[in-house]
C-alpha cells in the first residue's frame, strides 16, 4: 500500500552539463504528471510520461528538471555580428571626436553591446542526454516511491485502527438496539394511554401501528451492512497486489451513509452519543483514505 505524498531527487554531472531533477506527488482523483523542465525536453514529454507511468497509479505528480551547462558543452556558440560591430564602432568614434571624448577603450565598448557578440544554445537533445535524463529520472521517482511506500504504511496502520475502534462502537450500537426498540414500545405506548385512545382504537391497530413505527426505526439493517463495510476496508488494506484507494474512499463514504442513518432514527440518548463518536471516526478514516494511491 502507497501513499500518494512523496518526495525524491537526483542529480547527473558531466563536462557538457548537470542535471538536477526532484518530483514531487501529492494526492489526486487521477494520475496527473506536471513538467517544470527546459523548453527542449517538451520533446520527450510523451516518452516522460509514459516512463514515469511505470512508478506511479494515481495523484498528481510534479517533476522539476534543471539543467546547467558544463565548461567542455558543446551545445552552446559564441555568435558575432562583424558587420554591427564596424557600423558601432564608425559611430563610436564619430561621437568620440565630436565631444572631444578619448576613444581608446574602444574594444570594451564593443564587447558590451549584447547584438555584436552573444551566446546561442543549441536547443537540440541526442540519445545519450536522453538516456541520462531518464536514468536521473528514475532514480527520483524511485526516492519519491519509497517515501510514498513509508507513508503508505503508516495509513494502513492508522486506518485500521480507526476502523476497529468503529467495529467496537457498532458492537455497543447492536447490544442496544433491543432496548432502543423497547423504549420507543414503550413511549408509544405512553402516548396512546395519556390520550385516552385505548377505549377508542381497535388493540390490534395499536399493536400494528407500534409494529410499524419500530420497524422504520429499527437498525439492523443499517448495523449489518456497517459490519459489512468494515470487513471489506480491512480485507483491502491486508492486500499489497493491487491500488485500493479509489474503492477505501468509496466505502468510507458508505459507512457515512449508513451511520448517518442510524443518528436519523435515534430515539435514545445513548445511540445518538455513539453515533457523533461513530461519525467522528468515519471522518478520520476519509481523511486518511483519501491520501492511499
Amino acid at each position: 500500500m502507497k501513499s500518494m505524498t512523496g518526495y525524491g531527487s537526483s542529480r547527473f554531472s558531466s563536462d557538457e552539463y548537470d542535471l538536477e531533477i526532484g518530483i514531487k506527488s501529492v494526492n489526486g482523483r487521477f494520475l496527473d504528471f506536471r513538467f517544470h523542465m527546459p523548453r527542449e525536453y517538451s520533446a520527450i514529454e510523451v516518452d516522460l510520461k509514459k516512463f514515469l507511468s511505470s512508478f506511479f497509479k494515481r495523484g498528481t505528480v510534479d517533476i522539476y528538471i534543471q539543467k546547467r551547462l558544463g565548461p567542455s558543452s558543446n551545445q552552446v556558440s559564441v555568435m558575432t555580428n562583424i558587420g554591427l560591430a564596424k557600423k558601432w564602432l564608425k559611430s563610436y568614434r564619430e561621437i568620440a571626436k565630436e565631444l572631444k571624448l578619448d576613444s581608446e577603450d574602444e574594444m570594451e565598448a564593443i564587447v558590451q553591446v549584447p547584438e555584436i557578440i552573444h551566446i546561442e544554445e543549441i536547443k537540440k537533445m541526442n540519445t545519450k542526454e536522453k538516456k541520462a535524463v531518464l536514468d536521473c529520472l528514475s532514480e527520483a521517482a524511485k526516492g519519491c516511491i519509497q517515501q510514498r511506500t513509508s507513508e503508505g504504511e503508516f495509513l494502513r496502520k492508522e486506518v485500521s485502527s480507526q476502523l476497529k475502534k468503529l467495529g467496537d462502537l457498532v458492537a455497543q450500537v447492536e447490544k442496544i438496539r433491543e432496548k432502543a426498540n423497547a423504549e420507543l414500545e414503550k413511549k408509544m405506548l405512553d402516548r396512546i394511554s395519556n390520550y385516552d385512545l385505548k377505549e377508542v382504537v381497535d388493540p390490534n391497530r395499536i399493536a400494528q401501528e407500534v409494529v410499524m413505527q419500530i420497524d422504520r426505526s429499527d437498525i439492523n439493517e443499517e448495523v449489518t451492512r456497517l459490519i459489512e463495510h468494515i470487513a471489506a476496508c480491512s480485507k483491502l488494506l491486508k492486500d499489497d497486489k493491487k491500488n485500493h484507494g479509489k474503492k477505501l474512499d468509496f466505502f468510507a463514504q458508505e459507512l457515512l451513509r449508513e451511520v448517518n442513518t442510524i443518528g436519523s432514527k435515534s430515539q435514545i440518548s445513548k445511540l445518538t452519543q455513539l453515533v457523533v463518536e461513530a461519525k467522528t471516526i468515519v471522518e478520520r478514516i476519509r481523511e486518511q483514505v483519501q491520501n492511499i494511491e
